[in-house]
């Protein structure tokens, strides 16, 4: 081929060939400039497989545009036979690299594996954004230009998520090194084994072996299958322990083990970069010239020439930053630029450097401090948005990608804690959250009995790395309720830590016993007794034990003797007597709460909600706004009042504020989960079950698997409605609402209609445990009814829903469970009378129509009579 032309394309020499393809450098005569042309092997030319193959990667990397992808000019073809053209990348393949690297009797350093990983994880990360999974990632297939900048090449056996299979059913696609197990048994692969693969690279770079070497392929295949790796450090133990935790994740053999998305590796990455020794790159090849000076981990390493230059050059940055005059121009000299002015802030989860279990609660509870430190300052720092950190752990964000994916954030707050015997390090680190680039760093020691110190070091520090001056006001609220006692702040960080992890039940026994030490210790420890509070209130909400409500009470109150000020007393005061109907006291909270801190979230949620349960749906919707208007910005604000006015029957309204969702936060699940719900009520079932549809794909929620399933029912798909009833509970939900669904679908199919009664009452078991702590809460009780009807006791079915209607005011939602229970316990007229109000409030008629309880009322000319007689609205 070398001399053919090919189009306007002169072949100059052979560039490499694979299985299924050969690559040639060429030139292209119209613009001089050097290209690759590959084309199908010759040998290859009859298959049909490869055939599809190529014509895929040329679809797969025409959608694609990254500049850690290699770029495709154009399809051709010639003679018949079809071409693509690539951009030439003369700095060779990842491969060749590591074979020069081992003649030398060299591997690669941490900085130059953390670099080339940041950089195709970027690629891989665009493509996986684009649904494509590229199936084949291994050193031949990373190369790098000219700069040394590198890129993801050969999609040939990429796979579009939700596309037939490009190989056949059982046969294996990809290099048996590098795969993953699920594609060692010939299974479908997504995105997290395009992660297990870049895992095997990175290991191979790190050691210089493969994660699985084996003599032939069978055995290597089992291996994959049923064996971990060495760990990492066995082979090459000057390599951090946190790089060790970053590989063992990505190579774990079950895919739900893995990172979710390449962004969480990736971020793990810019941890460990953070915390090397060495004077570090930053991961933007386009930006290679700015550079960040980090400091060694504990304990001290060993004086070299290196560690001297760098400790030298960060002193002539601190003199130089402390001379007026350069103040504003040394950020800019190395790659630190002005943070934007409208910040959206996520403090993401710490690494525990070391993975020691027992120090992960202090990890975590340094963070969740400093979180909350920064959620109350928000109010004199008018720019600053901070996401809550229960949000980002209740959709399991751990990288600055996800959050800005899911919530839209500008900054990411990442760290690592240290610990070593009672030395101490915290490290923080600003990420821009688009373009992943680190932009500012700041390390901070102490001693485990002055976390006190260390923890306010770490604010100010933060404080400076967001560019804002800490003013009095805002320094005594961050005081307030404070601890003197070491000791005590120890324990009491501890069960921070514990709390922010309360989804297990023992962390909060083990939360508990800490704080009681802790007030022990301290009896005037104000913030010890609010977060205690705070913990037995999360006890009940865990066990549904009322005694837990008393005791929660308890410690508030003496929260409250201490310092009336103290905002979190207030709001988890609010909280709980609002959860045990006491409305009018709630409500008290919560105004209280907002005249200390006007912009909290959660008092304002609080607020509304203890308006709307005493039946002022018009202070409730005010009090919405209010939030809306004080934070625009806000996608909460949002969320809250659409759901408010779902409850309300205010469909249109309703979609408004999730449609403004879907463009601030355009991967968020909930909002698609919600958005289908509301969809569904307007009738538009194929819409909503698009909506959860893409909402599963973002991330598996027992609350999508469930409104799925409603929907289905609505369509008399039952069938289908049952499984996805089943997997809500299998996700642990504890919502007796699915399980009555799933009741009631187990009834609408005879051959499954043996498994209803026990479901049922366990659903009914769940809504009078809710009941014993609030015997206010309608919805609570209008499904208890509901679920009473099902089980055959229409009496107190007739007495359940009479109260919450009486407790419920005009929710829409409690109208229309009311008339399927009249007509289900066989008063008609009053199901008539409920549906033509329904009706006149805004309900769906397609709902009502569809809705298999009114099967036989449908017939009754009176229900013809009210749907046709009353116009839409």
């Amino acid at each position: 081929m070398t001399g053919r032309t090919v189009s306007h394309f002169e072949i100059t020499g052979k560039l490499g060939e694979g299985g299924a393809g050969v690559v040639y450098r060429a030139r292209d005569l119209r613009l001089n400039r050097s290209v690759a042309l590959k084309f199908v092997s010759p040998h290859q030319l009859d298959s049909e497989e490869a055939l599809e193959r190529f014509h895929r990667e040329a679809r797969a990397i025409s959608a694609l545009n990254h500049p850690n992808i290699a770029t495709i000019h154009q399809v051709g073809e010639e003679d018949g036979q079809a071409f693509l053209v690539f951009e030439y990348l003369s700095g060779g393949t990842l491969r060749d690299r590591l074979r020069e690297l081992s003649d030398a009797g060299r591997l690669p350093s941490l900085k130059e594996i953390v670099r080339c990983g940041l950089q195709i994880g970027a690629g891989l990360a665009h493509a996986h954004r684009h649904g494509v999974v590229h199936r084949d990632v291994k050193p031949g297939n990373v190369m790098y230009t000219g700069e040394g900048a590198v890129k993801v090449t050969d999609f040939g056996l990429a796979q579009y998520e939700g596309d037939a299979r490009v190989t056949r059913a059982g046969a294996l696609a990809g290099t048996v090194a590098y795969m993953s197990p699920e594609q060692a048994m010939g299974q479908d692969a997504d995105a997290r084994s395009d992660i297990y693969s870049l895992g095997a690279l990175l290991y191979e770079m790190a050691t210089g072996s493969l994660p699985h070497p084996a003599a032939d392929v069978p055995s290597m295949l089992r291996s994959i299958v049923s064996e971990p790796p060495l760990p990492v450090r066995s082979l090459r133990p000057d390599l951090p322990e946190a790089f060790e935790g970053i590989l063992a994740r990505a190579l774990s053999r079950k895919p739900e083990d893995r990172y979710r998305r390449v962004e969480g590796l990736t971020e793990d990455l810019l941890r460990v970069q953070g915390t090397s020794t060495e004077y570090e790159l930053l991961s933007s090849p386009a930006r290679d010239e700015m550079s960040t000076v980090t400091y060694t981990s504990l304990p001290p390493q060993p004086k070299r020439k290196r560690r001297r230059l760098v400790l030298a050059l960060a002193a002539v940055l601190a003199a130089m930053a402390a001379f007026i005059p350069f103040r504003d121009r040394v950020p800019r000299w190395f790659g630190s630029e002005h943070v934007a002015s409208q910040r959206v802030l996520a403090v993401l989860p710490f690494t525990n450097v070391g993975g020691e279990e027992e120090n992960q609660p202090l990890c975590d509870g340094l963070m969740e401090i400093l979180a909350t430190k920064l959620s109350q300052v928000e109010q004199f720092q008018g720019s600053l948005r901070l996401v809550p950190t229960t949000e980002l752990r209740n959709l399991g964000i751990d990288s600055a990608a996800e959050a800005r994916q899911m919530f839209g954030v500008t900054l990411a707050l990442t760290g690592s804690v240290q610990r070593v015997g009672r030395n101490v390090r915290l490290a923080v680190n600003l990420v821009d959250a688009k373009d992943l680039l680190q932009l500012r760093s700041a390390v901070i020691d102490g001693r485990a009995e002055e976390l006190t110190v260390l923890q306010d070091g770490a604010f100010n520090q933060v404080a400076r790395l967001l560019e804002f001056e800490l003013q009095p006001r805002e320094r005594q609220a961050l005081s307030a309720g404070e601890t003197r006692d070491g000791s005590a702040y120890e324990l009491y960080v501890r069960a921070v830590g514990l709390l922010s992890r309360h989804d297990r039940p023992e962390n909060i026994d083990r939360a508990l016993a800490l704080l009681e030490e802790a007030v022990q210790r301290d009896p005037n420890y104000a913030l010890g007794y609010a977060t205690l509070g705070e913990a037995r209130w999360r006890k009940y909400q865990s066990t549904k034990d009322p005694k837990w409500v008393e005791a929660a009470r308890r410690s508030c109150q003496r929260a409250q003797e201490l310092n009336k000020e103290l905002i979190q007393t207030q709001v988890t005061l609010g909280l709980i007597h609002l959860g045990t109907g006491k409305r009018e006291e709630a409500e008290e909270f919560f105004q209280q709460a907002l005249r200390v801190d006007p912009v909290n979230a959660e008092a304002h949620r609080g607020l509304a909600a203890a308006y709307e349960g005493q039946g002022n749906a018009a202070l409730a919707e005010e009090t919405y706004q209010a939030a809306l208007r004080l934070r625009p910005d806000y996608w909460r604000s949002y969320s809250d009042l659409g759901v408010f006015y779902f409850r309300r029957g205010q469909y249109d309204k309703a979609v408004k504020q999730f449609q403004e969702l879907t463009g601030m936060v355009p991967d968020n699940p909930r909002v698609y989960a919600s958005l289908g719900g509301l969809l569904h009520m307007m009738g538009r079932y194929q819409e909503a079950v698009v909506s959860y549809r893409k909402s599963l794909s973002i991330q598996p929620t027992a609350t999508a698997y469930s409104n799925l399933g409603t929907t289905y029912t609505s369509l008399g798909r039952y069938t289908e409605a049952i499984p996805m009833f089943e997997k809500a509970i299998e996700l642990g939900t504890h919502n007796h609402v699915v399980y009555g669904n799933l009741g009631e679908a187990y009834l609408s199919e005879p051959a499954l209609a043996r498994k209803a009664p026990a479901v049922i009452q366990r659903a009914i078991e769940m809504a009078e445990q809710d009941l014993k702590v609030n015997p206010k809460d309608a919805q609570v009780r209008s499904s208890l009814a509901y679920y009473a009807s099902l089980s055959g006791d229409r009496r107190r079915a007739l007495r359940e829903i009479g109260m919450a209607r009486e407790q419920a005011g005009g929710d829409v939602n409690i109208l229309y469970k009311a008339a399927k229970i009249y007509e289900r316990t066989g008063d008609r007229h009053s199901a008539l009378a409920s549906l033509e109000e329904l009706i006149r409030k805004g309900y769906s008629r397609d709902e009502i129509q569809r809705e298999r309880d009114f099967r036989q009322l449908r017939e009754d000319a009176r229900f013809r009579r009210i749907i046709q007689k009353l116009p839409e609205t």
